[in-house]
Parts: C-alpha cells; sequence; structure tokens
C-alpha cells in the first residue's frame, strides 16, 4: 500500500499516521474490506485495494461527480 494512501486512511480512520495503530487500524480496514468483497478468486487485489482505499478517503461529492462522469462515459459506448 502505497504510503501516502496508507497515511490519509489513518487519518479518516482517526489514527495517527506512522504508529503502530495506524498500522494495525489499515490492516484492519483492509482485511474489512477484502471479507466484504469476498472474492477469494480476485486478480489484482493490491489494485482493487488502492481503488477501494481512494474511494473511502474521498469526500462524498468528489466520489458522486466521479461516479456521474463514469455514467456518461459508460453512455456514450
Amino acid at each position: 500500500m502505497d504510503q501516502l494512501l496508507s497515511d490519509l486512511l489513518a487519518l479518516k480512520l482517526g489514527v495517527q499516521p506512522n504508529t503502530t495503530e495506524a498500522h494495525a487500524a489499515v490492516r484492519a480496514w483492509l482485511q474489512t474490506a477484502l471479507d466484504r468483497a469476498n472474492d477469494p478468486g480476485r486478480c489484482m487485489t493490491s489494485q482493487w485495494l488502492t481503488k477501494a482505499v481512494i474511494m473511502e478517503i474521498a469526500d462524498t461529492e468528489l466520489r458522486r461527480t466521479w461516479y456521474e462522469l463514469l455514467d456518461q462515459q459508460l453512455s456514450r459506448e
């Protein structure tokens, strides 16, 4: 996991980055995300988790805008 993303996720989870507590919190969040997806045959897990972290730390408005843009692009295809 990229250090910046890990630090931002730690902050989002309410813990100080670069601490043992942050490492544990981020690991637990990543494991929960994997467990929720329940896809043991998943390919490119690292990339999938990176996207999940970005979507978690992005604010609601930014996520909404991104999904709208994606919908527009898909409707043009």
